[in-house]
């Protein structure tokens, strides 16, 4: 189990934090807990210890626990490093490289991957001088928990809440899963350390300046092999449409729109991806002209279609690629799946049949993943991140063959 250092600050919203190291508690994970002097005021070191099960010391001096140098031993092994909640104050501590406690000399100490998940008034959030700080700690190599939008502690509403506890449990999760595999075995190891693109959701297709030709795609297919491939120690790209599913923690993440911009946007790194798994639902058919005004409403109106740019078809495979695309078909589609594995170029394609209680927008699916020479696999009907399972031993297999 991994080794995790929680950074706390005063900021309302800390006593959240305690649900989040109970729940990694109960996982296995070792938490330590390092609160600034003014969260101790707040709640006590006394109390995220006995929620923790670690005896922590939060203070430079007059400790109780012996050691000379407290914030390198405790950084040397830890496995992931966050700051849960992060207030402005410790924000633009990091960012100016301060180190005057011990949650800060800590901070400068670590070589793991490091989180914030900031917590303020929205005011306070969007201030120019915390964003700079923002920017400067991405650049840092932070990954940024971006706060919610709702009711604040004052009464105020805007972005600035924690971000929900179980999202953020779940995204330090899969770093440390990420972490593990890549200092042990890897549950897939043919594609551990690969750069791995996903797209996930619909695209969207404007017929005027308020509707569009979309989809019921969810999103939730793309986000679980996303886990997944972070899981198996993958280096993640996240390309998402229209989706209701969370964004998964990825090394780069990016949002289209039509097909058109996906594939502009593909273009650009498609070369230096490893593989390529297209789980996006993008439109087949766009309208002719996109009315620059509001159509009426009038009692019959026709809609002249044309056909999107195939994206998988389009790409050009640079040899030492894997392709994997996504078709959504009713029927026999055995014929069908062949050919578009020969179309596109692709090593799979996974099927997934339309209609019924799996498919899109479900928390289910059910998917056959056939290859060139004709080999298939049927997942049967399972939950979503089972699914991602099926389909990764598949790519981990084809990986064998070709890296």
């Amino acid at each position: 189990m991994a080794k995790i250092i929680i950074g706390i600050t005063s900021s309302i919203a800390i006593y959240k934090t305690l649900d989040l190291v109970s729940r990694l508690r109960k996982d296995g994970h070792q938490v330590f807990c390092l609160l600034t002097r003014h969260a101790q005021k707040m709640i006590s070191q006394q109390t995220f210890n006995a929620v923790s099960g670690t005896n922590t010391d939060s203070s430079m001096f007059n400790r109780k626990t012996p050691g000379l140098f407290p914030h390198l031993d405790i950084a040397k092994e830890a496995d992931l490093f966050a700051v849960i909640p992060a207030t402005a104050n410790i924000i633009g501590k990091l960012a100016c490289g301060l180190a005057d406690d011990m949650l800060t000399t800590t901070a400068l100490a670590v070589s793991c991957q490091k989180i914030l998940a900031p917590a303020m008034n929205s005011a306070m959030w969007h201030n120019y001088i915390v964003r700079a700080n923002i920017s400067r700690l991405k650049e840092f190599g932070y990954t940024i928990i971006e706060p919610d939008d709702g009711m604040l502690a004052c009464g105020d509403h805007g972005q600035g809440r924690l971000k929900d506890i179980s999202i953020i449990y779940e995204i330090i999760i899969s770093f440390c899963r990420s972490r593990l595999v890549k200092s042990k075995n890897s549950i897939y190891p043919a594609i551990a350390g690969k750069r791995v693109l996903i797209t996930a959701g619909g695209s969207i297709e404007m017929i005027d300046p308020v509707r569009f030709i979309g989809n019921s795609s969810s999103g939730k297919m793309g986000r679980e092999l996303a886990l997944e491939a972070s899981a198996a120690g993958c280096i993640v790209h996240y390309y998402y449409g229209n989706i209701s599913s969370e964004i998964p923690p990825a090394e780069h993440s990016e949002h289209f729109t039509t097909a058109e911009d996906l594939f502009n946007r593909l273009v650009k790194i498609i070369d230096s991806i490893d593989i390529l798994i297209m789980a996006a639902a993008v439109a087949d058919f766009k309208p002719a002209v996109c009315e620059e005004s509001k159509i009426k409403k009038s009692e019959r109106f026709n809609l002249p279609l044309i056909s999107t740019i195939d994206v998988l078809k389009s790409l050009k495979k640079r040899s030492g690629q894997i392709f994997a695309g996504f078709a959504a078909e009713t029927g026999s589609f055995k014929n069908n799946a062949l050919k578009k594995c020969r179309e596109k170029n692709c090593d799979l394609i996974i099927m997934n049949p339309v209609g019924g209680a799996a498919g899109i927008g479900s928390d289910y699916n059910e998917v056959t993943v056939f290859e060139p020479d004709g080999r298939e696999s049927a997942s049967g009907v399972k939950p979503k991140n089972e699914i991602a399972k099926f389909i990764m031993e598949k790519i981990n297999e084809k990986a064998k063959q070709i890296f």
